[in-house]
Order: structure tokens, then sequence, then C-alpha cells
């Protein structure tokens, strides 16, 4: 499940990104979308939420967010091949957080 924050100010839209921690595995100190995660194959998109909740603290109800559709990403790096059908899905922020 991948989750992208997002904010409308007049007329421009604000994408939230995470950085991700110099201590990580893989990609170290790069930007990434705003929380994603792996989901196991007895899951439903809508778990998760539990993603959004560990890495932003934010309790949003899964029926408040906009589904964006099903995105195919492959990424093939030395280490490894990583093959991923991501259920990409949009909450806009209204007010502040």
């Amino acid at each position: 499940m991948a989750f992208w924050l997002l904010k409308k100010e007049y007329n421009t839209v604000y994408l939230y990104f995470q950085l991700r921690s110099p201590a990580k595995k893989d990609f170290p100190a790069l930007f990434d979308i705003t929380a994603a995660g792996h989901l196991l194959a007895n899951e439903l998109p809508s778990d998760g939420m539990r993603e959004v909740e560990e890495e932003l603290g934010l309790s949003i109800p899964f029926e408040d967010l906009t589904f964006a559709g099903v995105m195919q990403d492959e990424i093939h790096i030395p280490s490894f091949i990583d093959r991923e059908f991501c259920h990409v899905y949009l909450y806009e922020i209204k007010g502040s957080l």
C-alpha cells in the first residue's frame, strides 16, 4: 500500500515526502513516499493503514482516502530485484496537522 499525503493551498498542491533514515539498509537518506508498507498475502489494502499510523502517528479512516489506482513497480539493483503492485491512495489535509 502506498499513501500520499497532500495539501492544497491556493492554486498549489503540496506532496509530503518522508526522509529515510541514514541507517536504513535500502536507499538510506533518500526521500520516499509519505508512508508505505508491504501487505501479507491475506491482507487487504485497508490493512496497510497501520503503516500510516506507525510512521506518521495519524489515525485516518480508510474510507476517507482517495484511490488513485494500482501501479506496477519494479526495481533492479545489484543486491536484489523488487517487483510490486502498489495500491496507491491519497489523503488531502484539511486545515493543519
